[in-house]
C-alpha cells in the first residue's frame, strides 16, 4: 500500500466497518471497546487513570497507527510505544499524528529488535495477512520479555458447518488465513500462558503471558 489515499481509507472506513461486522455488529464490540480490552489485557492504563505504567509496547503491523495511538494513551511519560510496519505510506500517515510514538519500518516476520525487550506486544487485525503467520508469531514471542503480555485480534473460522463454508470462501477469495478455535494451542506451544480467549462470528481475541 504505497498510495497516500489508501491509509486514510483503511483508517476511517475499512478498519472500523469491516472489523465491527466481523465481530458481530451491532452486538459485538466497537473499535473503542477493542482498544480498551487490549489495554486491559496488556496491563496498561485506561483513559482517566492517574497512574500509568512505564511500559515498552510494540504494535506489530501498525498500519496508520489506529491501535498504536490507543495503546500510547495507556503508558506513562517514561513508557514507549513502537509501531512496526513494512508500508512506507502507512507509516507516513501514522507519523503525522505520532504524539511521541516511535515508528519503525521493518519486517514483522523478523522484528528488528533485541530478544525480550518489550513488556507488551500487540497485533490487532494483521496476523492473518502474513504469508507465514506462525513465523510472525515466533517473532512477537521472541521480543517479549518473561512475564510480558501479548494480545492478538485475528480471523476465526466458524465452527458451524454453514458458517464454516462462508469462512472458507472468504479465506480463498481474499487470500487471508482463517484460524480455527485452537489458536490458543499455538501460543501454549510457544511457551505462553493463555489468559483470555474471546470468540466473535469471524474474529477472535487472545491474550497471553510469556513465562
Amino acid at each position: 500500500m504505497q498510495s497516500t489515499l489508501l491509509p486514510q481509507i483503511y483508517e476511517r472506513v475499512w478498519r472500523p466497518v469491516v472489523f465491527n461486522v466481523a465481530k458481530g455488529w451491532p452486538s459485538g464490540p466497537g473499535t473503542a471497546e477493542e482498544h480498551a480490552l487490549a489495554r486491559d489485557q496488556l496491563g496498561l492504563a485506561q483513559p482517566g487513570d492517574i497512574a500509568k505504567p512505564a511500559a515498552t509496547v510494540l504494535d506489530v503491523a501498525c498500519g496508520p497507527g489506529n491501535t498504536t495511538r490507543a495503546l500510547a494513551t495507556g503508558v506513562g511519560e517514561n513508557g514507549l510505544v513502537v509501531g512496526l510496519d513494512a508500508s512506507a505510506s502507512m507509516l507516513a500517515r501514522a507519523a503525522a499524528d505520532s504524539q511521541g510514538i516511535a515508528y519503525v519500518r521493518g519486517n514483522a516476520i523478523d522484528p528488528p529488535f533485541r530478544t525480550g525487550v518489550f513488556d507488551a506486544v500487540s497485533c490487532l487485525g494483521a496476523l492473518y495477512l502474513f504469508d507465514d503467520p506462525w513465523t510472525a508469531l515466533d517473532g512477537m514471542v521472541r521480543v517479549l520479555r518473561p512475564g510480558g503480555r501479548l494480545v492478538i485480534l485475528t480471523t476465526r473460522r466458524p465452527s458451524l458447518p454453514v458458517s464454516r463454508v462462508t469462512g472458507d470462501l472468504l479465506g480463498r477469495a481474499t487470500g487471508i488465513t482463517m484460524f480455527d478455535d485452537d489458536l490458543p494451542d499455538a501460543l501454549t506451544d510457544r511457551g505462553l500462558t493463555v489468559l483470555h480467549h474471546r470468540r466473535y462470528p469471524l474474529m477472535q481475541f487472545l491474550a497471553a503471558e510469556s513465562k
